[in-house]
């Protein structure tokens, strides 16, 4: 029942969902059977629901990092040279912290999106470094903050020929991973101090229900008309279907995010604006 339930919330997530990973209550059966529901339903190339025995983040992470973490070893597997382009975040970080060390120097790890703060201080939760020691690959670091402090600083930033080789290679990136968060007082990107107490309730105001990439978007999956998405320095999103997403999304119970239609966050390839 509550597999079914989960469901029943998920069928208005978008219906061009390619790659997810979700968690859920339940026993493995359970999630099993709502992972091949889900990919019916929506078309599905992959699909993986995580048990957990709670919704608390801290009863969630260590399944969803194990799943993760396998997925992740499918490309890492790999003989030929793949560019794994990676988001930021304690999920994305946790699977990669489960990921064996080994040799795979033929692989390029390449950031979506920057990890700096206003004061220069950076995310504990980077993800690119980690994962490129872990596997000893060329690493791509988005050298920039999350946020510029203006769009004009924003369009400086672009016509940098560092910003716009790491730019593109990740935007012509073999497969991304990356994570969907939603949006509260108790958000990560507030929690972390990539923004404000007062721009997080200038877009809970809007609508906000989540954010991919730092990038905020409402109920129907639009982002919302506020500047911190205008100047958000992260790998953009477009719609091109021959690029692989992972998404490795959790949610609280009955938050809005699950009935979110995100169809700009799926099975494309990431490009800036």
């Amino acid at each position: 029942m509550a597999g079914e339930r989960n469901l029943q919330k998920l069928q208005q997530a978008g219906a061009e969902l390619k790659e997810l990973i979700v968690f859920g209550g339940g026993a493995m059966v359970q999630s099993l059977e709502l992972g091949k529901k889900l990919m019916e339903q929506h078309n599905l190339r992959f699909c993986r629901v995580c048990p957990a025995p709670g919704i608390k983040f801290s009863q969630v992470l260590p399944g969803l990092a194990t799943l993760g973490a396998s997925v992740l070893e499918e490309f890492i597997r790999k003989s030929e040279p793949t560019t794994i382009a990676i988001g930021t975040g304690r999920t994305i970080r946790a699977c990669v912290r489960e990921l064996k060390s080994q040799d795979m120097s033929q692989h390029r790890i390449a950031s979506l999106v920057g990890n700096l703060k206003h004061d220069g201080s950076a995310s504990a939760f980077d993800s690119v470094m980690a994962m490129a020691d872990k596997i000893n690959a060329e690493r791509f670091y988005l050298p920039g903050p999350v946020f510029t402090n203006s769009r004009e600083e924003l369009r400086k930033l672009l016509k940098q020929p560092i910003y716009r080789n790491i730019l593109n290679i990740s935007g012509t990136a073999d497969v991304a991973f990356v994570a969907i968060a939603g949006i509260d007082l108790d958000a990560p990107t507030l929690v972390d101090c990539f923004i404000t107490e007062v721009e997080a309730r200038e877009l809970l105001k809007q609508g906000a229900v989540g954010e991919i990439l730092c990038n905020f978007f409402n109920v129907e999956g639009k982002l919302i008309d506020h500047e911190l998405n205008d100047r958000n320095t992260s790998v953009k999103l477009k719609n091109q279907t021959y690029f692989s997403y992972n998404l490795h999304l959790r949610w609280k119970h009955q938050t809005p995010i699950i009935e979110c239609r995100t169809p700009w966050v799926v099975a494309q390839r990431p490009r800036h604006r």
